[in-house]
């Protein structure tokens, strides 16, 4: 309130460009800093009102599928979704669950251009009494020197107001709480691959 207060009485009294500019920027930095800690908040609600329980994976993919689907049409992305039907339940968060698929599939239509057809594949196996989860897309790969940085928190590529970099931060966070891992498979330009395990 006093950085809005300063920024107005700077215009009216038409002080100095460099200092409304500052003014403005604070404002700014101090928007995105209240974006982030919303961000926290929910995620800590989420986290401390819903118990895990067994929950048949495939509504759940298939809901967070249906949420980017015109997303995903405007970057002319296509999603197929495989092997999901076969899996056995597993005890989870299901609000957890969902924000995993969530973040995953909104990074791979972000990273389509947009001017070619793409593919994101989410395919579901058993291996060694594991559940895998492969989200797998041909949306161009992640640059050599960001790899060992995308599971930071606040590391984001995005330009500046579009993103938070904390979606890969928050996947880590559930998937190890479940007792699980994240891996990377990366293919520079041409695709990703985000293979999540899980406890049978």
């Amino acid at each position: 309130m006093s950085l809005q207060e300063a920024d107005s009485l700077v215009k009216e009294a038409g002080c100095s460009t460099t200092a409304a500019e500052a003014l403005q920027e604070a404002l700014e930095g101090l928007s995105d800093v209240i974006s982030r800690v919303d961000q926290f908040r929910r995620l800590a609600r989420q986290s401390s009102t819903e118990e895990p329980k067994v929950v048949e994976l495939l509504p759940v993919v298939s809901r967070a599928v249906g949420l980017f689907e015109d997303k995903a049409r405007a970057k002319r992305v296509g999603i197929r979704v495989e092997g999901i039907d076969a899996l056995p339940a597993v005890c989870v968060t299901r609000s957890d669950v969902e924000q995993v698929c969530s973040v995953l599939i909104d990074n791979a239509i972000q990273a389509a251009d947009g001017r070619k057809d793409r593919m994101l594949t989410i395919r579901g196996e058993t291996v060694d009494s594991r559940i895998v989860l492969r989200f797998e897309d041909d949306c161009g790969g992640i640059p050599v020197e960001h790899v060992d940085q995308v599971f930071q928190l606040f590391f984001t590529t995005k330009p500046s107001g579009e993103g938070m970099g904390m979606g890969l931060w928050i996947v880590d966070q559930i998937v190890s709480k479940a007792g699980g891992k994240v891996l990377l498979e990366n293919r520079v330009g041409e695709g990703s691959t985000f293979v999540i395990n899980l406890p049978m």
